[in-house]
């Protein structure tokens, strides 16, 4: 009876383990990752570039200003910088008054 329980528990293992390494392929193949904008997660694809971002959020065309990591990110390069997975991303509009 001890035979048969080790050998089932140890069917159990390898399924578990093929599971999780199909969901780590699984995963790394997902074509979104997780940034940090203005200081929650949010999923975005991994070709997302700042420009990209500010469509979806209805700020194309805003006086703003964009900072990753800390670093200010120029209008110029809106279109080609591409956020990387774990990118804190903060978005600052300007707001006029009188």
């Amino acid at each position: 009876m001890d035979f048969q329980n080790e050998e089932l528990e140890s069917k159990r293992c390898n399924e578990r383990s093929e599971i999780k390494f199909i969901l780590d392929k699984l995963w790394s193949q997902k074509k979104i990752m997780e940034i940090f904008l203005n200081g929650k997660t949010r999923k975005v694809e991994k070709t997302c570039n700042i420009a990209n971002l500010l469509k979806e959020l209805a700020l194309e065309n805003k006086r703003l200003a964009v900072e990753v990591n800390l670093e200010i990110i120029p209008r110029s390069q809106f279109d080609t910088y591409i956020f990387s997975k774990g990118d804190r991303v903060e978005i600052v509009q300007a707001i006029g008054g009188g």
